[in-house]
């Protein structure tokens, strides 16, 4: 049952609400909104809401992180989908999706790396759960229940990656363990025996079992990388990346300085290698530097960059009992699949990430250039395309452009395209992204084919003022809209392949007016047509605020100042007031600043410390009351009030203010430690009243946190809810309905009452 939020919708009350809200708060903080620290927890005790409180999904947006795909041999209408909010199946040949059971013991969804089915039974089904602990689950039922896989005394002794299983024996299962190797059985996963024989002492992180020859197998091992920074013509270096190799010596010859040496250490040994074309190319007689990979390039600033690499490729014909070493071309990194075409494994084909084909007729001691689609734009090496075809699901580049980037993504050793076993032209392909495509003509053509699925990133979300139910999610193929709630979603006029920091927002007053993406477009129409806002700098944009005195006007707060515009966004003028944007959070996802009123704005400067400006940005004060005990992470803005703000520090703290920073109070809610997850990625506030808002969880199980008394108290709302990240949450001003964007499990409503009908009870 949602809550009634007594407050007016039109703009002229809200900007009375804002008003009275600034009254209340000049007229001064009760002791309550006085400075004070409170420690909501320390030790992880944070107490569950009660059990009416449960999450749930209704709908879309459908598609998302696709993992891994597997088919069955015997049954080739039932698909599994390994994605980043647990397995989904399929058994109408991808027209429709349905969840799995979750993998987790706890009952909430997460992430499942790989997935294989069995070739003679489509019920037999094992996934790879990697996130901590790792484990290898069984289900003989379609995923309708799982049993986690015993590897024996010792564990896995490292992190299970993926899972293979040989289509001629399906009791033979292959795992892949993460700095320890491949493990097979034979008995279905009930004794488990190590298979490095041959490896040495550099375990794999990559492995393939070869669909044509399951007996024959393709490893490498983990490939380190160090890059080393030159200054004053070599004399100097510095190092940074990865510290497993040390570079000893590099020297020019002082009578020809395109003769270069270089002397390399790892692990007690010294490497040399001589280049006489300036690093173009290297030589070395040296047996230790075998896998070694080295490029020398000029920055242009009078620095050379020295990139080292290190890794070798390994075969196994004999069903992983043996490895021996290969020798690819142009260094095992860039190659991205190895097929056999005989089923000794003495016949190979290699395919590299730049989309050129090599033969080999000695099992990888030596090979050959057999085909590049860039010399053949025409396709008209029809032979060679042929005998590709028979190896190479993904071959000779996918004609529509707009999945090319997303097949891109993939590393060596996953699977990412699976083909119908009695019709070659059907092909399943999994984006790291946009959810599964479908082909039925070997690729000319491909459709989305990923109705159920729901696993999408969320960039950012985005409610309307005006009109209960209606909301807006971007993820990284489209601006989606619901007007139900989540239950459905229509996707907008708005295609975007996005990035990361992409900025959606829908005007206070007007909600037929939204903002949305990177570059930016604006709607008018509420997201049916779209125009680019070709003024505004490709620069990272912040925030979007809007003047409450005037609704016509609003602001684009970028990395390149505050952009204004009087006609509701139809021309941007640069204002010539600086702005700072902040993108602080792991790999810069988070937003530093949410907020639609112009009255006051924040922003984190250089140093991490937060300034107000109260005349749009044509003066800063530093906010000198707020001394927070680690960096900044961003600000969260009341959406109505101001003068209510919240900033979370880098260790899991929040310093909360109700008189735009005058005054602090802090709370420090999130478990710290090597094994816990808790600190905050998000903050949504609820409009009607400051004292209530709820903090996100970066990965982990931890879910959602709320306080109902300004954050003296919280309590987790986790019911329901997958294990991700929650990257937004949003509590419309017009219903009171709270929302969580997810990253890899599309979005989520908080619901109040019972739990709908509709829910799947394995959810």
């Amino acid at each position: 049952m949602h809550r009634t939020l007594r407050f007016c919708l039109a703009l002229g009350s809200v900007l009375l609400v804002i008003a009275a809200a600034g009254t209340a708060q000049d007229n001064g903080a009760t002791s309550e909104h006085a400075a004070s620290t409170t420690q909501a927890t320390s030790e992880g005790t944070l107490p569950d809401a009660p059990q009416l409180h449960r999450w749930i999904n209704e709908g879309g947006p459908y598609g998302g992180q696709i993992r891994d795909l597997a088919l069955c041999v015997s049954s080739p209408n039932v698909v599994y989908a390994a994605t980043s909010n647990g397995v989904f199946r399929s058994t109408d040949g991808a027209a429709s999706w349905s969840p799995a059971a979750p993998v987790r013991s706890d009952g909430r969804r997460s992430p499942v790396d790989a997935v294989a089915v069995d070739s003679t039974d489509p019920d037999i089904v094992y996934a790879v759960h990697l996130s901590s602990p790792g484990d290898v689950l069984k289900s003989t039922d379609g995923g309708a229940s799982w049993k986690v896989l015993d590897p024996g005394s010792e564990g896995w002794g490292g992190a299970p990656y993926d899972v293979g299983l040989d289509s001629k024996h399906p009791n033979t299962v292959y795992v892949l363990v993460i700095q320890r190797g491949v493990l097979k059985s034979t008995d279905g996963g009930g004794t488990w025996e190590l298979k490095n024989k041959g490896m040495g002492d550099t375990p794999a992180d990559y492995y393939d079992v070869d669909p044509c020859f399951p007996h024959v197998l393709y490893c490498r091992t983990a490939s380190c990388t160090s890059m080393f920074a030159f200054e004053n013509k070599g004399l100097t270096w510095r190092r940074f990346g990865s510290h497993e190799i040390e570079l000893v010596s590099f020297a020019r010859d002082p009578d020809d300085l395109q003769k270069v040496s270089v002397v390399l250490g790892r692990d007690a040994q010294r490497i040399r290698f001589a280049s006489q074309d300036d690093g173009e190319t290297w030589e070395t007689d040296d047996e230790a530097a075998d896998g070694f990979r080295l490029e020398l390039s000029a920055t242009g600033d009078g620095e050379h960059v020295l990139s080292v690499e290190r890794c070798l490729q390994y075969i196994s014909t004999d069903g992983a009992d043996t490895w021996r070493a290969i020798d690819m071309p142009l260094g095992a990194p860039r190659v991205r699949r190895v097929r056999a075409a005989g089923e000794q494994g003495d016949t190979l084909y290699a395919a590299t990430k730049e989309g050129v084909y090599y033969y080999s007729a000695d099992g990888g001691e030596t090979w050959e250039l057999f085909y590049s689609a860039e010399s053949d734009p025409r396709a008209e090496q029809k032979a060679a395309i042929a005998e590709l075809r028979k190896y190479f699901l993904h071959g000779l580049r996918c004609p529509d452009d707009r999945w090319t980037s997303a097949t891109s993504w993939h590393e060596w050793g996953h699977r990412f395209a699976v083909a119908h076993p009695s019709d070659p032209d059907t092909v399943y392909l999994r984006t790291l992204f946009e959810g599964v495509l479908k082909t039925k003509d070997f690729g000319r053509t491909w459709t989305p084919a990923d109705h159920g699925i729901s696993a999408s990133v969320m960039l950012a979300m985005a409610c309307t003022t005006t009109q209960p139910a209606s909301l807006y999610a971007l993820d990284w193929e489209s601006l989606q809209k619901s007007t139900d709630g989540g239950k459905t979603w229509k996707k907008t006029g708005l295609d975007v392949l996005s990035t990361g920091d992409a900025t959606l927002a829908v005007h206070p007053g007007d909600p037929q007016i939204v903002l949305a993406g990177r570059p930016v477009s604006l709607s008018t129409d509420g997201g049916e047509t779209w125009n680019e806002a070709k003024e505004l700098p490709s620069a990272t944009i912040e925030a979007f605020v809007f003047d409450p005195k005037d609704p016509d006007t609003f602001y684009a707060l970028t990395g390149e100042g505050i952009f204004k515009t009087t006609d509701r966004g139809c021309i941007w003028k640069p204002t010539n007031r600086p702005y700072q944007t902040s993108d602080h959070g792991s790999n810069n996802r988070y937003r530093g600043t949410y907020q639609t009123n112009a009255t006051i704005i924040y922003q984190l400067t250089e140093n991490e410390k937060l300034s107000r400006s109260t005349d749009l940005g044509k003066s800063w004060e530093g906010i000198t009351s707020l001394e927070p005990k680690s960096a900044v992470r961003f600000v969260q803005v009341h959406p109505l009030d101001p003068r209510t703000v919240v900033v979370a520090g880098d260790k899991g703290e929040l310093y909360m203010s109700n008189d735009a920073g005058e005054t602090w109070r802090t709370a420090e809610v999130f478990e710290q430690g090597p094994d816990k997850h808790w600190w905050g990625s998000c903050i949504g506030m609820d409009p009607a009243n400051p004292d209530v808002f709820y903090v996100g969880a970066h990965g982990g199980p931890e879910g959602i946190l709320r306080t109902q008394d300004g954050g003296k108290t919280f309590e987790r709302l986790s019911d329901g809810l997958p294990s991700v990240t929650i990257r937004r949450i949003v509590v419309s001003p017009a219903d009171g309905s709270v929302y969580a964007a997810t990253e890899g499990a599309g979005v989520y409503r908080l619901e109040t009452d019972t739990p709908s009908p509709n829910d799947d009870p394995r959810e």
